[in-house]
């Protein structure tokens, strides 16, 4: 079966507490440390807040022009329920390749401190996912 019959015949039929192995829902509020990253018109990327005024996101939304803006909160289609900050400064990863995704970071530096505790770094390897 491809990924798209799998995509719409499979996964989105799935509980949604099923579709990441061992996921499950967060409280609202639960994972402020992920913001929503976007352009003027709407927000198109996630990212990670990593300092007060910092936010780590992907290389790729940088060059497609979603970054000029984040929103901290429960739901980004609802801006007025959270805070919008304005991206001062984006800092590509140097070594960033559209081609090949390789080294597809880019760090936002926001006009004004949130008010969020910054995400840990790991200490091991760990990944999670919200969305």
């Amino acid at each position: 079966m491809n990924r798209a019959r799998y995509f719409t015949e499979v996964f989105l039929k799935m509980p949604p507490a099923e579709r990441i192995f061992g996921g499950g829902e967060h409280a609202a509020g639960g994972v402020l440390e992920c913001v929503a990253v976007g352009s003027a018109s709407g927000f198109c990327c996630t990212g990670t807040v990593i300092g007060p005024n910092v936010v780590l996101t992907a290389g790729h939304c940088h060059a497609g022009r979603c970054a000029a803006r984040v929103f901290v909160g429960n739901d980004s289609n609802v801006p007025s329920s959270g805070k919008v900050v304005a991206v001062k400064t984006t800092v590509r990863h140097p070594g960033y390749n559209p081609a090949t995704l390789a080294d597809d970071l880019t760090v936002l530096i926001l006009a004004e401190r949130l008010d969020v505790t910054p995400a840990p770094i790991a200490a091991t390897a760990f990944v999670r996912l919200v969305g």
